[in-house]
């Protein structure tokens, strides 16, 4: 299931398994697609002049906003997941336990060696890109200046964790991991963080919320279904859960529910929330995208 990428003026950006990417506008009206070589592995990226980078098992891809193609990088051994930007021109990759760094022209600029498989995606975590590793640590990378955090064992992803070092989940747990050690714990199978909370999908299928900063329990609630993909938790405290039936479960702040539209007949991807225009987008794995609004 793709994870849509919001660009300017509510142009959505999705990358398909099939090797497409389209750009839809904000109205879900159709503006482009460009064929690749290659199914789209992971998260795809966005620069500061909106040109779309876009992953495949051998080959990155930048697109302008207008769907013409900027530049190829061929890889010469096979790139795992998406992407993460450090927000300063530089697009990550990773590859056989090593970490690799693009320039905004497509060159390579600098990797991060190693032969320990990873666990996890790259994502930004700050001014620092992590990633974690099979033997159970995470690499903490900023500007050459790497460090390495153990966990104890492998994480299948790591989250931004405002107030702290990152987020993991690792076999059935979130951990919130700071640099004299771990804050909390949570049971947890996904999870969705904003500026001051944190929501988790626990074993059990209930949905749970914390205050980020004291990991204070603020509601619970039980599902009616299984959760698909990770929840979103908007600036406002909102939650979202994608279901596995089709549907997107809404809560308040303060746990009420606000929302259970169906969108489709298959699961859902993390739903991504479009602020300027009070909407959440969330794709199915049917080929549907949708714009629910929750204003």
């Amino acid at each position: 299931m793709a994870v849509p990428v919001l660009g300017p003026e509510g142009i959505t950006y999705l990358g398909t398994s099939e090797g497409y990417v389209h750009a839809l506008g904000s109205d879900g009206g159709y503006l482009w697609g460009y064929t690749l070589r290659g199914p789209v592995i992971g998260a795809l990226a966005l620069s500061a002049t909106f040109t779309v980078l876009v992953p495949t098992p051998r080959r990155i891809y930048a697109i302008r906003p207008d769907g013409s193609l900027l530049w190829v990088f061929e890889s010469p051994i096979p790139i795992q997941a998406g992407l993460a930007t450090d927000g300063r021109g530089r697009y990550f990759f990773a590859s056989e336990g090593k970490l690799f760094a693009l320039s905004g022209r497509g060159a390579l600029i600098a990797h991060v060696p190693g032969t320990v498989p990873f666990s996890s995606a790259p994502v930004a975590l700050g001014e620092a890109i992590g990633i974690a590793r099979s033997d159970g640590s995470v690499l903490l990378a900023l500007l050459g200046k790497n460090r390495r955090v153990e966990l104890g064992a492998p994480a299948s992803e790591l989250l931004t964790c405002p107030g702290l070092d990152f987020c993991a989940l690792s076999r059935g747990e979130l951990l919130g991991v700071a640099s004299d050690g771990p804050r909390f714990r949570h049971l947890a199978t996904l999870a969705g963080t904003s500026a001051d909370r944190v929501a988790v999908v626990s074993p059990a299928r209930v949905l749970e919320v914390y205050a980020l900063a004291r990991a204070e329990r603020v509601f619970a609630a039980p599902l009616p279904a299984e959760a698909s993909a990770a929840p979103l938790v908007d600036p406002a405290g909102r939650v979202f859960v994608p279901l596995a039936s089709g549907a997107l479960l809404g809560f308040s702040e303060a746990g009420v529910p606000i929302t259970c539209t169906k969108v489709a007949d298959s699961p859902l991807s993390t739903p991504v929330y479009d602020a300027p225009r009070q909407r959440v987008l969330v794709t199915a794995s049917e080929g549907v995208l949708a714009a629910v609004r929750v204003d």
